[in-house]
């Protein structure tokens, strides 16, 4: 009767095609684990830099209403940068997001 070899000498009954499948469905698990991180992980970053747009947006408009209401008194060209910036940045930002958050398959 032969011995089994040194890498099966801690599982007798384990064959090598048990050991190769057990190896394969450690690592399929492993992948899903990683993409069910991923997905977490994007979800959380793309509800922050929403929130953290919509924040910005909404104090824009906060400023831009007391302006013509005659609370406070910008000048014309202070109240065109800033609203063009922040359209510009607001629309980069979520543009990066969404471009991380659907990726283009290759």
């Amino acid at each position: 009767m032969e011995q089994p070899g040194p890498e099966y000498a801690n599982t007798p009954s384990t064959s090598p095609v048990e050991a190769t499948t057990r190896e394969i469905d450690s690592r399929a698990q492993q992948d899903v684990n990683d993409r069910t991180q991923t997905r977490e992980q994007r979800e959380k970053w793309a509800e922050r830099v929403f929130l953290i747009s919509l924040g910005w947006l909404i104090a824009v408009l906060l400023l831009v209403t007391a302006q013509a209401l005659s609370l406070i008194h910008l000048a014309n060209s202070v109240l065109i940068a800033l609203v063009t910036t922040t359209t510009a940045n607001i629309l980069g930002t979520l543009a990066i997001v969404l471009r991380f958050i659907f990726p283009q398959k290759t």
